[in-house]
């Protein structure tokens, strides 16, 4: 490895490099890493590492990580995460079909993103509690995610989905979207969400299968509504 390399706001050296054990990849990080031992000079252009402290089943980020990379965790056996407090994004397929991860994920709120499929496929429970500074949340970020008690809010500061964000999900509470106005297709299907529905002032439209398999028994619609 390098003495040191710097690679997307991340400088990394030998010593905070843990006994490669405790690295968790992806296979496309497995493919990355044996290029590395063939020709070194591809470092920087072919290998994304992120280093975690790993237990048997869980996984926690260190406090110098602000992103987890594309891919990083897809189809590990990971069962519990704790994030650190200055992680801001969370990158598209980050945990995807991670089968075995459940319990409740508790975000900081330094988290601005979660790219699309980010959660796409997992076992999480318990409460799922957006941080406040969230703004942008991709195509299917929790689609199939899991189980949830109680309400789901979503942050003010996101105004728009793109698609199929909770779609299979499973809630026992109502759903509050506050600031969001533009939509895309299935976000909130097959939900099971309860009670009233408040569809925010400024929304135009709303497309196609958008709130299909809830419970809802009333709905409040807004004066811009047009279809």
């Amino acid at each position: 490895i390098p003495n040191s390399t710097v690679y997307d706001r991340y400088f990394l050296s030998p010593n905070q490099i843990p006994d490669i054990k405790k690295f968790l990849f992806s296979d496309t990080f497995i493919d990355n890493i044996k290029r590395l031992w063939t020709n070194p000079a591809e470092y920087v252009i072919s290998l994304v590492c992120y280093p975690f402290d790993v237990g048997n089943t869980g996984l926690g980020t260190t406090n110098d990580v602000v992103s987890i990379g594309d891919n990083a965790f897809s189809s590990t056996n990971i069962g519990s995460i704790t994030f650190n407090s200055r992680l801001e994004r969370i990158q598209r397929d980050a945990f995807s079909y991670c089968g075995s991860l459940s319990g409740e994920l508790h975000f900081p709120q330094s988290l601005n993103r979660i790219e699309s499929r980010a959660f796409f496929d997992c076992g999480l429970s318990g409460k799922l509690i957006l941080p406040d500074n969230l703004e942008y949340l991709g195509e299917q970020a929790f689609y199939d995610a899991g189980t949830f008690v109680g309400d789901l809010w979503i942050p003010e500061k996101i105004t728009r989905l793109y698609g199929s964000t909770f779609e299979k999900c499973e809630f026992q509470g109502m759903l509050h979207l506050n600031n969001v106005t533009k939509y895309g297709a299935r976000d909130f299907m097959g939900c099971g969400f309860k009670s009233e529905l408040v569809i925010p002032e400024g929304t135009i439209d709303i497309p196609n299968f958008c709130f299909n398999g809830n419970y809802i028994t009333s709905i409040v619609f807004p004066n811009t509504l047009r279809k």
